[in-house]
């Protein structure tokens, strides 16, 4: 879906303007990958249309004060809440679908759900800074859509080996052998990331130049199942 077909199926023009900014905001997450905006970008999104001007010190106050965003990853920046995002999702997730050749087995389509993302950039914890986990998030999303799939295992290699401390554990061996507030269905995905993605990973990332090569595939490096129930994990334990 074009922003054009966006605008019309949405009523976008006929919105009001935290209305429109939530919808422009929404279409760039999903079409571009781009997870945060700030007021520049909205001013561009509206001028692109021939839309007046936003006042930009009333406009940043308005989206600071409702409840459809949350504050970005960087100073000045903003998300989309994880409610009017999942609602729009209900309605429109499946018009950005990704081709054939890069679906995964998570139902959307992208490696690492933007709710989810959502919901780790809105954890307020004193011991943790996830703004390096949420980044890597981010990026995971980046390098799926663009068929980097050895950037892809190995973003998945990096997110295991970011997190064991808020298990308190040292390595993510521990968290895989030793954590129990997961549960049973925990573990056994915790034992998928720990032993099937990093042998991939490593295979990937040490392997000297051969007279013959093989590429991986999508169906090789999708652990996006297994990656969601770590890091929905993370934010159950966090909040």
């Amino acid at each position: 879906m074009d922003l054009d077909d966006f605008t019309e199926a949405t009523e976008l023009f006929d919105q009001g303007e935290l209305d429109k900014v939530k919808l422009f905001a929404y279409y760039h997450l999903r079409a571009n990958e781009k997870d945060s905006f700030d007021t520049s970008d909205v001013c561009e999104w509206f001028g692109e249309y021939n839309l007046s001007k936003p006042n930009v010190s009333r406009l940043r106050k308005k989206i600071r004060e409702s409840r459809a965003f949350v504050n970005g990853t960087t100073a000045g920046t903003f998300r989309l809440h994880a409610t009017p995002l999942r609602a729009l999702d209900k309605e429109y997730r499946d018009k950005f679908e990704l081709p054939e050749s890069l679906m995964l087995k998570t139902q959307k389509g992208v490696y690492v759900d933007h709710g989810r993302i959502t919901e780790l950039a809105e954890v307020q914890s004193n011991d943790f800074d996830l703004k390096k986990l949420v980044a890597l998030c981010g990026e995971i999303n980046a390098a799926h859509k663009s068929g980097s799939k050895h950037s892809t295992v190995m973003l998945v290699r990096a997110i295991i080996d970011h997190v064991p401390p808020i298990f308190a554990c040292s390595n993510f061996k521990e968290v895989a052998n030793n954590y129990s507030g997961g549960g049973a269905s925990f573990k056994s995905s915790m034992a998928v990331l720990d032993k099937t993605s990093r042998k991939i990973a490593d295979r990937h990332l040490h392997t000297h130049v051969r007279k013959k090569e093989t590429l991986p595939t999508v169906t090789q490096v999708d652990f996006s199942n297994d990656l969601d129930v770590l890091l929905s994990e993370v934010v159950r334990v966090l909040t």
